[in-house]
Parts: structure tokens; sequence; C-alpha cells
């Protein structure tokens, strides 16, 4: 059994979270949250392949997220 988190669906998850945040806060339409949510997914996507990209680099273990 493979206990690691994956990343993909935990930046899933922070970026709904963040989405309805801003959605609510903003007091957007409906229509407007997959556009952020999107916007917020890509954004964690990228920070992930930069932190891989810099480990892979550097040969030292860096921090990605959840251990990764």
């Amino acid at each position: 059994m493979n206990d690691a988190i994956d990343t993909t669906d935990v930046n899933k998850v922070v970026a709904a979270i963040f989405a309805a945040d801003m959605c609510s806060a903003k007091e957007k339409k409906y229509e407007n949250y997959i556009a952020e949510y999107e916007a917020f997914l890509s954004l964690l996507e990228a920070r992930d392949v930069r932190s891989k990209e810099a480990a892979a680099l550097s040969h030292v273990d860096s921090f990605t997220q959840m251990g990764r």
C-alpha cells in the first residue's frame, strides 16, 4: 500500500479553497470560480515544477510539498 500523498490532488484541493475564498471575497459570480480555480492550480503546479528542477540541479533534496 502506498501511503504517499499525490501532490496533484493536494494542489486541486488547495486551488479549490483559494478560488472559493476569492470568489466569495470579491462577490464574483459562479462562472468566475472555474477561472480562479484554474489560475491557482497553474500557479501551484508551476511551483512544484520549479522546485523539482532546483532539486535536480543542486542534487539536494528540497521541500516541495507533503514530503515529495
